[in-house]
């Protein structure tokens, strides 16, 4: 037997047992929660909008994360606001914005004022004002379609 013969029958076991192992692949996301940018206390939780993400301290002591794994398109937090219908608004250093619904832990975003850092947002009844560093744009829930729709700047 040849060495290109053994060398051969050597890659073929072992590339047929390279491909016969479980691979996983898993990614976390590690983020800082160093910055708070704001923070708020409803109801015995605690928010805090960071520069990682979101960091929820229930009233028993635990905690929740929410951040770009969660389907928040930015994570460095600059506000938030919490409406009445437990829907929390985030507001990004980079104009993204998001609403978690803490019914059922829904995330959703919207990028109308993508490129505007958002400064301050602030929740009335079901309307969210939101300051950027240029302009003012208003938000109304819509009951119809169950979430906050971007009405003019």
């Amino acid at each position: 037997m040849t060495r290109f013969s053994l060398f051969f029958m050597f890659l073929a076991g072992f590339s047929a047992y390279m491909f016969a192992q479980d691979v996983r692949f898993q990614i976390d996301v590690i983020t800082h929660m160093n910055t708070a940018n704001q923070l708020l206390e409803k109801d015995d939780t605690f928010y805090a909008a960071t520069s990682g993400g979101l960091l929820i301290r229930n009233a028993d002591g635990s905690e929740e994360v929410y951040n770009v794994k969660d389907e928040i398109r930015d994570h460095r937090l600059s506000s938030m606001a919490i409406s009445e219908r437990n829907i929390i608004a985030l507001g990004s250093t980079f104009g993204n914005l998001a609403f978690i619904d803490r019914s059922d832990n829904t995330v959703l975003t919207d990028q109308n004022l993508l490129g505007n850092e958002i400064v301050d947002m602030e929740m009335i009844s079901d309307t969210l004002w939101v300051l950027t560093t240029q302009f003012v744009s208003v938000y109304l829930y819509s009951e119809s379609l169950q979430r906050f729709q971007f009405r003019e700047s």
